[in-house]
């Protein structure tokens, strides 16, 4: 018997009732993201997302491990790519560099701090850094809180998300569900958040022109 979650205690198919059927969450993301902006990518990666994760929740084996672990990098290419297309201004080419990059740093994370508290979350720990390292850029750049809110937001519930996943081993003698079922809710929330985040960006009204004065 596979078992990588507190909640599995047995090889049927919903060894992982709550684990597997929180994934609906990743569905209610991204149809709420195609309502708000029809990015069609960022539906299906979201989708991908949640229905590699229910595979894995319930037939875990190499391939449905293999197939989680690529719908994560499939959404990280996507939205690192996006951030820099649209907030650093770079050439596709350099934005498809560093993302690649960034889920290689996140792989190198994960290798060296899996033994550590972290455990298996350290590969998500550099996304956290890079938030922040965005949400401190932005300010820079004169965003108010209410340009930033969603990523405040989103920041916020990815860190709380982080410490349930970090949680599920470390409760299972007074809690056997696991916590790992609240990291699939608030990660769906994630998600959706900040994807709202890039589309409202992106769509931010230019401040008006003062009206000209002609003299008489």
């Amino acid at each position: 018997m596979l078992s990588f979650y507190c909640e599995r205690v047995s090889d049927d198919f919903f060894g992982e009732p709550f684990n597997a059927f929180t994934n609906i969450f990743f569905i209610f993301s991204s149809i709420l993201i195609i309502r708000l902006s029809r990015d069609y990518i960022s539906f299906f990666s979201v989708s991908f997302i949640g229905l590699a994760s229910f595979l894995f929740h319930t037939y875990p084996s190499s391939l449905t491990g293999f197939l989680d672990v690529l719908a994560i990098i499939i959404f990280m290419l996507l939205v690192t790519n996006k951030i820099y297309l649209q907030f650093f201004n770079l050439r596709f080419l350099y934005s498809i560099f560093i993302s690649i990059f960034f889920v290689i740093i996140c792989y190198i994370c994960g290798m060296l701090l899996h033994e550590s508290i972290l455990g298996t979350s350290s590969f998500y720990f550099p996304i956290i850094l890079h938030l922040f390292f965005l949400i401190i850029y932005l300010h820079k750049k004169k965003f108010t809180f209410e340009n930033l809110k969603y990523l405040y937001y989103s920041t916020l519930l990815f860190s709380c998300s982080i410490l349930f996943r970090i949680l599920d081993k470390k409760v299972c003698v007074f809690f056997p569900v696991g916590t790992h079922f609240i990291w699939h809710i608030f990660n769906a929330i994630f998600l959706y958040l900040l994807i709202k985040f890039l589309y409202l960006s992106s769509h931010r009204a230019t401040p008006k022109k003062p009206p000209q004065s002609y003299s008489k």
